[in-house]
């Protein structure tokens, strides 16, 4: 039986690649055991030399989590060379952590509750560089990720960058599925600093299904000739099912195109739609539906939707009548046994392009429409045309930065961050201290 042995060197642990970390070959070398002194015999397999930097932030991560850790890695470096056979051999509660690698798979949470994870899923460059890219293949997968057995919030997936092949399979041009009518029905997985993109839905969430995406980049999802695509998708099948609750929280959703409905995000019977301090930016619709009226942003059908303290701007079609419309409600059962609370729709202390009344169309008309205060001055985006969505300190006519001006009661959850990981709410130095509206927080230096 071969054995895996890992090989130390004082000098890979001071190679450095582009997110801080070498990787590199191994081969059937001798080896000589630092501490014992013992020669291994040429010929057994050996193990790619493990960075010391690297092999310290495993095992501090080892240290910090419970249950198990299972390390996976594309070149080498790891107990397992896919994601999915860790996940095979993971148990409820155990953490399985991907190292930096182009990770050429679909893989399924198999309805355990797990930690997926990246060495460091709050940093921009280690989420660029740990990607899950789909490739079309496996029975029963419907997404380059896959909640399908009854995955519930302790089943999370945090710190990746997942995107899918060109051609594919038409069932994994999903980049995270929850949910599907072939699988069983998920619960509520938790989905965390991901970046989802060049799929032609971002993440998709069947009926009877629900998931929690915080701090999540959701961008250049879609296609602009083509309906059922674009950034988030919550869809019900048809009468008597359901989907929600979704919670879309600390969040850029920019980029995404489709046919009709809402490129960024498309809802139908959901039975609570909740999206808190995102960012909703430049979507594209071809054609908004004349039936259900647009929505170039968020179009919702006869579902129950609150959105508080986001931006949704520039989200534009090129064709039709409601060319600017960033809100669709549409109520259109205005009583559904299955879902009482159709249509109910709150919005407020948001930034709207065209505000209330030429950015948000509710029909057939706005009897359960809620709303609080709106802006509709252009927000003061530091570099938009290259997708820089943060605020900048403009306060000249016509754009505004819009600190301090999310709701006054809101009190963040406990370690909430913004999308560049920083304190929802910069208690150190902000006039009245209240939280920024948008996917970021604007903190003094």
């Amino acid at each position: 039986m071969k054995r895996s042995i890992w090989l130390w060197s004082g000098l890979a642990g001071m190679l450095v690649s582009v997110v801080g970390f070498a990787q590199v070959s191994g081969g059937p070398v001798p080896v000589q055991d630092l501490q014992t002194g013992v020669v291994e015999a040429v010929g057994e397999e050996v193990l790619a030399p493990m960075p010391f930097e690297m092999q310290k932030r495993i095992d501090a991560i080892r240290a910090e989590v419970t249950g198990n850790l299972l390390v996976a890695d594309c070149n080498g470096l790891g107990e397992y060379s896919t994601i999915q056979s860790a996940i095979d051999a993971a148990s409820n509660g155990d953490t399985v952590l991907a190292l930096p690698c182009v990770y050429q798979e679909n893989i399924s949470f198999l309805g355990k509750a797990i930690t997926v994870r990246s060495i460091n899923p709050t940093n921009s460059a280690t989420v660029d560089a740990t990607v899950i890219q789909g490739t079309g293949t496996g029975i029963g997968v419907m997404g380059a990720v896959t909640f399908g057995s009854q995955e519930g919030p302790d089943s999370v997936l945090t710190g990746f960058a997942v995107r899918v092949a060109v051609p594919v399979h038409p069932q994994i041009r999903t980049g995270v599925s929850v949910g599907s009518s072939w699988e069983g029905h998920s619960q509520n997985p938790t989905i965390t600093w991901c970046k989802i993109s060049n799929c032609f839905v971002g993440i998709k969430i069947g009926f009877n299904s629900g998931a929690t995406i915080r701090n999540c980049i959701i961008s250049n999802n879609g296609l602009s000739t083509r309906a059922g695509v674009g950034g988030i998708i919550c869809e019900d099948a048809g009468t008597g099912h359901t989907c929600g609750p979704v919670l879309i929280k600390d969040s850029l959703i920019y980029g995404n195109q489709t046919g009709t409905l809402g490129a960024g995000i498309t809802a139908g019977n959901c039975t609570d739609l909740s999206v808190i301090n995102c960012t909703i930016v430049d979507n594209v619709t071809t054609y908004p539906s004349p039936y259900y009226g647009g929505g170039c942003g968020i179009s919702t059908i006869d579902s129950k939707l609150t959105l508080r303290n986001s931006i949704l701007w520039h989200n534009t079609a090129t064709q039709g009548t409601t060319k600017q419309i960033s809100v669709t409600v549409y109520d259109y059962e205005q009583v559904d046994p299955w879902n009482t609370d159709a249509g109910l729709t709150t919005i407020e202390f948001c930034v709207i392009d065209g505000g209330l009344q030429n950015g948000v169309l509710a029909r057939p008309g706005w009897g359960r429409l809620h709303w609080g205060p709106v802006a509709s001055t252009a927000p003061a985006f530091v570099d938009a045309p290259n997708h820089n969505y943060r605020m900048a300190l403009n306060y000249d006519y016509p754009v505004y930065p819009y600190f301090d001006m999310g709701d006054p009661n809101y009190v963040p959850d406990p370690n909430e961050k913004d999308l560049d990981g920083l304190n929802r709410i910069d208690t150190g130095n902000c006039e009245g201290c209240r939280i920024d509206i948008g996917a970021y927080e604007y903190h003094v230096p």
